[in-house]
């Protein structure tokens, strides 16, 4: 899958949207089911320069970008990378649709 990502990169930056097409080939490659859990580990920056970022079509895909953490941290970048990838997976724990992933749409049970 490296060589495909690379292939579609344009100015170092890609759509989202070649993400999940990617991953979408991969599941299909693997018989993966819907709710297995896909996290693509990219170093190809995307159009909304996100570092973590979920598949809003349902299905259990999410990507982490592993470049630029130097920006942000003075530190082995595993760590940050490896909290994003424990984040997607506690996400996908926490809410049942992709659409109450946003930080922003959080409401406590109950609330109307």
């Amino acid at each position: 899958m490296h060589q495909d990502i690379h292939a579609l990169k344009d100015s170092n930056n890609i759509h989202g949207m070649i993400y999940w097409l990617l991953v979408k080939k991969y599941r299909k490659k693997h018989d993966l089911k819907k709710e297995d859990i896909v996290i693509l580990l990219t170093d190809i920056g995307n159009h909304r320069n996100w570092f973590t970022g979920y598949d809003e079509s349902g299905a259990s895909n999410f990507f982490v970008h592993t470049q630029m953490w130097d920006y942000y941290i003075d530190g082995d970048i595993r760590y940050p990378i490896s909290y994003q990838i424990a984040y997607c997976c506690l996400k996908m724990g926490c809410f049942k649709l992709p659409s109450n992933y946003s930080h922003h749409s959080i409401k406590r049970v109950g609330d109307a």
